[in-house]
């Protein structure tokens, strides 16, 4: 979820499935400020979008947390993050396809 003005004004995105349990998933989820989009891809398969009217540069960052949200009643993630990268632009599908397929700590 994406939003500036609390949970009322969140832009989600919502996969196809509920991610496998038993291994490795390669999730990615892409800002694309240039075409107002916000992308979900998992091993490599894109699986959901939205329409972004915000910008990143208008959210207030002081809490940066992967896993957990600002609000007490939600759950934590249960999971282990291996790997977490962030790109200076928004990746094409093409390139999320040749992360996925290259495995962790990857370079392209």
């Amino acid at each position: 979820g994406f939003t500036t003005g609390g949970y009322g004004d969140e832009t989600q995105l919502v996969g196809t499935a509920p991610l496998r349990t038993e291994a490795l998933v390669h999730v990615a989820v892409v800002i694309d400020s240039a075409n107002d989009a916000m992308l979900l891809y998992v091993d490599g398969g894109w699986t959901a979008s939205a329409t972004l009217v915000e910008r990143l540069s208008a959210l207030d960052d002081v809490n940066a947390w992967l896993g957990m949200s600002q609000y007490e009643s939600d759950p934590s993630l249960d999971a282990t993050l291996t790997e977490f990268r962030l790109y200076h632009r928004a990746l094409s599908s093409e390139e999320i396809r040749a992360s996925y397929e290259l495995g962790p700590d990857a370079t392209f």
